[in-house]
């Protein structure tokens, strides 16, 4: 889900499931000494890297990109690969600590949650 725009990055993902790729599936990289290591699914990448080549500038637009894998089914109930946190969970844990991104943190925030409450019935 890194690098490109938030443009490019809506079109690899509706590329990678129109080519069946799930959305909700932890995905890791293939070197496990990788430097960035993939923690979680989709969303948690969202929301740890909104799109990685100039996060501060385009973390608003990252919400077209949560929107629509929310929208395909993303489950923002769902942990990382070690079991610990949710999506939901990760914003929160980055709002406590950033000062600069805020608005984009809540509003995802808002987001998973309304689809978290949607799924639990």
């Amino acid at each position: 889900m890194r690098g490109g725009s938030t443009h490019n990055q809506l079109a690899w993902a509706r590329q990678a499931l129109a080519d069946g790729h799930d959305v909700n599936k932890v995905y890791t990289h293939p070197d496990p000494n990788h430097k960035f290591g993939y923690r979680g699914r989709p969303l948690h990448e969202c929301i740890e890297y909104p799109p990685y080549c100039r996060p501060c500038l385009h973390r608003a637009e990252s919400l077209d990109l949560i929107r629509f894998l929310l929208d395909n089914g993303a489950d923002p109930r769902l942990k990382d690969r070690y079991g610990k946190v949710t999506p939901m969970d990760r914003a929160q844990l980055w709002m406590a600590r950033e000062t600069t991104n805020l608005s984009f943190l809540r509003e995802a925030l808002k987001l998973m949650e309304i689809k978290a409450r949607s799924l639990d019935g």
